[in-house]
């Protein structure tokens, strides 16, 4: 209906609203930034109006992966493109290239800020019990002041080498959101190489840095550890299902 669609932009609105405000509390106030959080906020207001028409939309669980998936589908592949182009260049271990911003990397970067304020009303308007408290809140407002302060340091070149990250959750919620696309071995893989190796790769990198503009080593480390344990338990879910199969066929 009207009324509903009118419902989801004003929803954009305020997100964007937040977004300019919350940024603006660490700095972060240039039109640039502006301007890419709004623009963010309606993209993501049109891909949850348009996920309204799939059957999925339905069920609240699936629901609560939309916005995740539309904020993982050009985050990820830009994060590898990014990563990429700075292994070929030779940059990719080169400590002024992570220090530092170019517009793409701060538009990015308000990209990511965008989807938690608007994962985080529209989780509280339409899927609430899907809203975790880790998964959720503390992890919106852990990710949120820290990518503020990575654009009030001007760092975002170093914020868009952690987006192939996202290839993984690309994957998870697009298997949430279309079961026939689920793969639990392509999620595991995926999160092998760049939740666990790749990350380590440049955590390893960060903690060897000499005298960096800003020591982020020890955050990059308390998230490789979340990483592992949750590695741990995609693991041995893999083993009880394989077992009960393997009890089945006997």
């Amino acid at each position: 209906s009207v009324f509903a669609v009118m419902a989801d932009f004003a929803l954009a609105g305020l997100a964007s609203a937040l977004s300019v405000t919350l940024l603006g509390l660490f700095g972060v106030s240039d039109r640039f930034i502006q301007v890419s959080t709004a623009t963010a906020c309606l993209y993501f207001a049109a891909a949850f109006r348009l996920s309204r028409r799939f059957g999925f939309f339905e069920k609240v669980r699936s629901r609560a992966w939309v916005l995740t998936l539309a904020c993982a589908s050009p985050l990820g592949p830009f994060g590898c493109y990014r990563a990429a182009s700075m292994a070929m260049a030779g940059t990719l271990f080169e400590q002024s290239a992570h220090f530092s911003a170019d517009p793409v990397s701060r538009a990015a970067t308000a990209v990511f800020v965008a989807f938690l304020v608007c994962d985080t009303l529209w989780g509280l308007r339409n899927y609430q019990s899907q809203f975790e408290l880790v998964a959720g809140w503390i992890h919106h407002a852990v990710y949120l002041v820290f990518f503020a302060l990575c654009l009030r340091w001007q760092i975002t070149a170093a914020v868009a080498i952690t987006f192939p990250l996202e290839i993984t959750t690309i994957v998870l919620a697009a298997g949430h959101l279309f079961p026939e696309l689920r793969s639990d071995w392509l999620f595991g893989a995926s999160f092998l190489l760049f939740r666990l190796a790749y990350h380590a790769m440049m955590l390893g990198f960060y903690y060897k840095m000499e005298d960096p503009l800003v020591t982020v080593w020890p955050f990059m480390a308390a998230v490789l550890l979340l990483h592992l344990h949750w590695f741990r338990s995609w693991a041995k879910g893999m083993a009880r299902r394989g077992a009960k199969k393997t009890t089945s066929a006997d």
